[in-house]
């Protein structure tokens, strides 16, 4: 607590820059760092960030006002001290060529591929190790392969672009037609009270003229024929009434399989017995596949561990098409969703019949996209925002002084790289021992950088 004279005194001290000298007396500062906050800095040992100034400055914004030019605009929206509000930018699929992601992708054909998992919010790094995942209704491991060119090859390619474990999906998926499999192994902490279903499901109603409705009912019809459980919707339900959107009760345009019926290999592990490992071939006996398919009658229970696997070889997720449909030539997904990207969920229902949100029990759900061809889902621009947060407040405390060319890739969606300097960009006429000085309020605070 301290008067105005004293603040400004503290204040002109740290920045050492003419401009603040000639401010008007009186004239309030937003943000100012707290003999609390400063001895909080001190007790984590981190680099001493730049305080907040007057409408939220900081060190390299009032250097950037002084030279003419814009301010920064990373420090204006992810300043860990400004309390003003923001605009909040438009996420584009370029800023996630700045993002440092902390989960490479196994091969180059996968980068554009973007799996987030709903829950969590983090991007799946399919063809590699299997991805934990765990709920209210259940545990386990999911798996996630998807067709490279590598497995296009007749023979094992001498070189690979992608990782070992990318190899190894191709080698495994080389004399299948498959374009992608998901394996799953589980264990039920409560048995659903309805049937489980497989659904992909997109936020907005399909768009279709005459002809594209024709032809996309003639594909969906042929997919019942394969799976006469199959069910769909091309528009949803009460999905114009904010209401009952707020309440979740609301559907999803969607495309519903039973689950039992759908998956290729459904089988139970006793306690005790060796398990399927995942990334291999899993097999289930014929006729018991047979039965389930045929009954669609599948009992779980909680001791159990069960390895599920489902594939196809129409749907390539890498080039956004459908593919070896009989009679059909191969076509863009997107001209059945219009570029939106894909949710691919597992659920049961909690009472009624229809598939509401407020009604799902969610076993899994992610995300799919893809940066060719689709729009950003929400899922995925919330993991571009939350990636480039923790990219900057990441080098901001711990990369003070790095140069123009590492500095860039910390850029942040919220500008160009133009407009992105080092973070200890500071023009002034203090010294270290200055700063100290000032800094000095009772207790040593390690200065850095």
């Amino acid at each position: 607590d301290v008067d105005e004279d004293e603040e400004r005194r503290f204040v002109d001290g740290i920045i050492g820059h003419q401009s603040m000298k000639t401010s008007q007396p009186g004239s309030p500062i937003s943000e100012l760092h707290t003999y609390d906050n400063i001895e909080s800095q001190r007790d984590s040992k981190k680099p001493h960030l730049s305080p907040m100034l007057k409408n939220g400055d900081s060190f390299k914004s009032r250097k950037a006002n002084s030279e003419g030019r814009s301010p920064d605009p990373i420090e204006h929206n992810y300043s860990l001290h400004s309390t003003e509000s923001a605009k909040k930018p438009t996420v584009k699929w370029s800023h996630v060529n700045k993002i440092k992601s902390k989960t490479p992708q196994h091969h180059p054909e996968l980068e554009d591929l973007f799996l987030i998992n709903k829950v969590t919010g983090e991007r799946i790094a399919p063809n590699g190790d299997p991805t934990p995942l765990e709920n209210d209704m259940f545990k386990g491991d999911i798996l996630f392969m998807f067709r490279t060119s590598d497995a296009d090859e007749k023979e094992e390619p001498r070189t690979t672009r992608g990782s070992a474990s990318s190899k190894v999906v191709s080698n495994y998926l080389r004399p299948k037609k498959r374009r992608f499999e998901i394996q799953l192994q589980f264990k039920m902490k409560k048995i659903p009270d309805s049937p489980i279903f497989l659904v992909c499901d997109i936020e907005e109603p399909f768009k279709l003229g005459l002809v594209q409705r024709a032809f996309v009912k003639a594909t969906l019809n042929y997919v019942k024929k394969k799976n006469p459980s199959f069910s769909y919707s091309l528009s949803g339900y009460n999905k114009s009434n904010e209401e009952e959107i707020e309440r979740g009760n609301y559907e999803n345009p969607h495309m519903s399989f039973p689950l039992e019926q759908s998956l290729d290999v459904l089988i139970a592990t006793k306690p005790g017995e060796e398990l399927p490992r995942l990334g291999t071939g899993i097999h289930e006996d014929p006729e018991a596949i047979d039965r389930r398919k045929k009954n669609g009658f599948f009992e779980y229970n909680l001791e159990d561990t069960y390895t599920a696997c489902i594939w196809s070889s129409y749907v390539d997720f890498l080039t956004w098409k459908a593919v070896n449909l009989p009679a059909i030539r191969p076509f863009s997904i997107a001209r059945v969703n219009g570029s939106q990207p894909t949710d691919l969920r597992i659920y049961s229902l909690k009472s009624s019949t229809r598939h509401l949100q407020s009604n799902l029990d969610l076993l899994i759900d992610f995300e799919i996209a893809n940066r060719k061809v689709t729009n950003i889902g929400n899922s995925t621009k919330k993991w571009i925002e939350k990636s480039s947060k923790e990219n900057y407040l990441v080098t901001a405390e711990s990369d003070i002084g790095v140069s123009d060319e590492e500095d860039e890739g910390v850029a942040s969606i919220y500008g160009d790289d133009e407009n992105v300097g080092d973070v200890d960009d500071f023009s002034g006429d203090s010294s270290n021992s200055d700063l100290e000085s000032l800094c000095d309020i009772g207790d040593d605070v390690e200065l850095k950088g």
